[in-house]
């Protein structure tokens, strides 16, 4: 039975979650703080570069595992897709986010325990230290220049 418990207990340990601390920057840039964590006892993804995000899909940012990535962003509406690269691209998550000017959003993204499912990802507002709750996807209208005059 003790050996039962002290299992248990290590299994437990060695399940718990890392936090990626992040700072919030005093500017008045719109930015975006990306964070990727994984479980401790998911001993292969060590081996892996983190995560990708893919920003209304033309920017790719590459998030290390426990690292804060900061990254300026325009306001509006925006289609995140992010994904890790272990067995091709799994672990996604696609979501709609709108951001306000001056807005710092932190994107907290976790491993699931099984890795081929959706990954878990948390959206909060840095400054009001409120969770937001993202869109599935959103329109982007496209900018159109004026004609310019002659």
């Amino acid at each position: 039975m003790a050996k039962l418990i002290v299992l248990v207990t290590i299994f437990f340990i060695a399940n718990c979650s890392t936090t990626t601390p992040v700072n919030l920057n005093k500017n008045d840039k719109t930015e975006i703080v990306y964070t990727a964590d994984h479980n401790k006892s998911q001993v292969i993804l060590y081996f892996t570069n983190g995560i990708r995000a893919l920003v209304d899909t033309e920017v790719l940012h590459s998030i290390p595992w426990g690292q804060a990535v900061y990254k300026e962003i325009t306001p509006g509406k925006h289609n995140f897709f992010l994904y890790m690269n272990y067995m091709g691209k799994s672990a996604k998550r696609t979501f709609c986010l709108d951001i306000q000017k001056g807005q710092k959003i932190h994107i907290k993204y976790n491993t699931p325990f099984i890795l081929t499912s959706k990954g878990n990802v948390t959206t909060i507002d840095l400054k009001t230290k409120k969770e937001l709750t993202p869109l599935p996807f959103c329109e982007i209208e496209e900018k159109v220049e004026p004609p310019a005059k002659k």
